[in-house]
């Protein structure tokens, strides 16, 4: 309960903090992402994949932007569907660095996942788990236009090694998408 009162009092500050520096920009961009979970060791380049996966919405905001870096609030609603079957919601503050100007861009981000139920995925795999984890996210994004975006991004859920609810483990998948920007 702790992490998630955290966790929440982190997102209503980013929430609330924008640079004017980027007033004039699209800051804000609504997404729809759809995945399919791996095992639990990625590989690349190509991973093997479980039948299990997520649809979900994204709302994403960009807080500060200086030189090719900006940093953004990231947060997404799933449905899991397959072999498992329950919601979850995300939240990460998330450093984007833009390869080619305004383009193509890297991000990388940090934050907690909260599942309403324990994954069925991990419940298989690790012998403690919890409902309440690390979120990671790794992204690569296209800028269609000024309006739009395609991505594709790892989405990583783990108790960081045991410091989160002594959880070792975690899960794994692979997502696409598209963004509004507005």
């Amino acid at each position: 309960m702790k992490n998630i009162i955290i966790g929440l009092s982190l997102a209503c500050f980013a929430l609330g903090f924008s640079d004017p520096a980027i007033a004039n920009e699209k800051n804000n961009a609504i997404g729809i992402f759809n995945g399919t979970a791996t095992e639990d060791e990625l590989k690349f380049p190509i991973p093997d994949f479980e039948d299990a996966g997520q649809i979900g919405i994204n709302y994403n905001r960009s807080l500060k932007r200086f030189s090719r870096f900006r940093f953004e609030f990231d947060t997404s609603f799933f449905q899991h569907y397959g072999e498992q079957e329950h919601w979850e919601i995300t939240a990460a503050l998330l450093l984007r660095f833009y390869l080619i100007k305004d383009r193509l861009s890297f991000g990388v981000g940090d934050g907690f996942s909260y599942a309403s139920e324990i994954p069925e995925l991990e419940r298989r795999r690790h012998i403690n788990t919890s409902q309440v984890l690390n979120f990671v996210l790794l992204e690569l994004a296209v800028d269609i236009n000024r309006f739009s975006a395609l991505a594709m991004r790892w989405h990583h859920r783990s108790g960081v090694w045991g410091l989160i609810n002594d959880v070792e483990g975690g899960s794994n998948s692979v997502q696409f998408g598209i963004r509004y920007k507005f």
